[in-house]
């Protein structure tokens, strides 16, 4: 997950990297509990400035997150991606499915790519080891 934010006048970038998969986690969806279910899921969460020059950065500015087009499959299987991104006033929420094999996802690719990049800037470090995640 990768949060691009402001204090005052400076940019910051969040990375969180989930370091096994979530999909592994055994759901019993049929099954009721008293108390959820938790797993321990590791997190590694680094945090530096970032560039306001950043690509990034640029394509939000420009507004690119309020006009992405939401094409969320229900395949397990399939690489999904999420955007939830507010500028104080108002607040998008979209996410594709496999947008690199799909054509007409040329703002999707370019945003993801631009974060792979970004995801270079902030040191690694190991904040959680062990975020719970409830099922």
């Amino acid at each position: 997950m990768v949060d691009v934010y402001s204090r005052g006048y400076r940019l910051f970038i969040r990375l969180s990297r989930i370091l096994s998969s979530l999909r592994k986690l055994e759901i019993d969806s049929d099954a009721d509990y008293e108390e959820p279910c938790l797993n321990r899921v590791p997190v590694e969460i680094s945090i530096g400035p970032c560039d306001p020059t950043e690509p990034i950065v640029r394509e939000i500015r420009r507004g690119s997150p309020f006009e992405l087009e939401s094409r969320l499959l229900d395949e397990p299987e399939e690489a999904h991606y999420f955007v939830f991104h507010t500028d104080s006033k108002d607040c998008v929420a979209r996410a594709i499915s496999s947008p690199h094999g799909s054509g007409g996802c040329e703002l999707w690719t370019r945003l993801i790519c631009y974060s792979y990049g970004a995801e270079q800037n902030p040191p690694r470090r190991f904040f959680r080891r062990d975020l719970l995640v409830s099922q």
